[in-house]
């Protein structure tokens, strides 16, 4: 697993999105899934998976949680999924 880093994702909306792409290219052409962190907007995500990328994380999905809480989190979201 390949992750791009938030500080990429971010820049995405003032500069090119050429960072991200080539990570994509370079991760596939070595086999290896790619993850973005600091995925804060629908705006992002929506170009991240257009760009290829695999995982998307960051704020937009959910906020830090600890173990009991990630646990009822993930269950809520099976149910409605």
């Amino acid at each position: 697993m390949l992750k791009i880093d938030l500080t990429f994702v971010q820049q995405m909306a003032v500069s090119s999105d050429a960072i991200v792409k080539a990570t994509v290219l370079m991760a596939r052409a070595l086999g290896c899934k790619t993850v973005a962190e600091g995925v804060e907007t629908e705006e992002q995500a929506s170009l991240l998976r257009l760009l290829g990328v695999d995982c998307l994380q960051g704020y937009l999905f959910a906020r830090p949680l600890e173990k009991k809480a990630l646990q009822e989190w993930y269950t809520n979201w099976q149910d409605n999924k």
